[in-house]
């Protein structure tokens, strides 16, 4: 018992340690994804707080010392394209909650909390 405490805490030494770096290469990597999905011709809108087409791109920059990891997109083409662009991910798991540890996608539109089928309800205004 005593080993595995030993080990716990070691483990949690080292993730407090290297907390900062990844934070920060957690928000630079999405602030290039952001940038990359605001220029991609399939792209209709990209919300992330690091790009200054976010709606509140100023109150984010006051109130935030770095965007974060999260980025919202809307696709041409609707909730079919969106579907498809995340059947079609590689490294991001789809999920229905964006709660967890490994990278997740998801289509807000597409089932609501009970898991019933909403994909014809418009999802935005471009819809």
């Amino acid at each position: 018992m005593r080993c595995c405490r030993r080990k716990m805490r070691r483990c949690c030494y080292v993730a407090w340690k290297t907390l900062p770096l990844r934070m920060q290469r957690h928000c630079d990597t999405a602030q290039r994804l952001a940038e990359m999905l605001a220029r991609h011709p399939a792209v209709a809108q990209v919300y992330y707080p690091g790009l200054d087409t976010f709606p509140q791109y100023a109150l984010a920059q006051r109130q935030m010392a770095r965007p974060g990891g999260m980025i919202a997109c809307e696709l041409k083409g609707g909730m079919a394209a969106g579907i498809a662009f995340l059947n079609a991910l590689q490294l991001i798991l789809r999920a229905v909650s964006l709660g967890g540890l490994r990278n997740a996608g998801a289509a807000p539109g597409e089932h609501d909390s009970l898991g019933l089928q909403r994909a014809r309800a418009p999802t935005s205004p471009h819809q």
